[in-house]
């Protein structure tokens, strides 16, 4: 199956060797021409669909990671985040969002998040 694209949440990204030695450095891991699949952390604020958090008080309570292939170096990827679902329950909304790393139709890293964030709703 293709997924759809919409300009808001797609961009084309590439790791540069230099930040993946940084974290790597960081993190006290070895380099080996792999992008750590946590890395994609850094991505979630670059989408306008995303930003609109980024100033307010929201709380990450669930992380699901599907690597089907390594993210490579210097390789050019197609990012494709999506809020899947978003649910008012009482004073809290929760949201859940899909980050996609792809190359050539193929999802290569799937990152689900689940967060939420009290008070009113907030439509994204």
């Amino acid at each position: 199956m293709r997924p759809s694209y919409n300009e808001n949440t797609f961009k084309t990204i590439q790791f540069i060797e230099a930040d993946v030695r940084a974290y790597c450095a960081l993190f006290q891991q070895q380099y080996t021409g792999k992008v750590p699949v946590l890395m994609c952390a850094q991505l979630w604020t670059h989408f306008d669909l995303f930003s609109q958090f980024l100033n307010d008080k929201i709380i990450l309570t669930e992380t699901r990671v599907a690597k089907n292939k390594e993210l490579i170096v210097d390789q050019s990827y197609h990012a494709h985040l999506t809020c899947i679902s978003q649910r008012q329950i009482k004073n809290i909304t929760k949201y859940q969002f899909c980050l996609q790393l792809i190359i050539q139709e193929e999802v290569c890293v799937e990152i689900e998040q689940t967060f939420i964030k009290e008070g009113g709703s907030g439509a994204v």
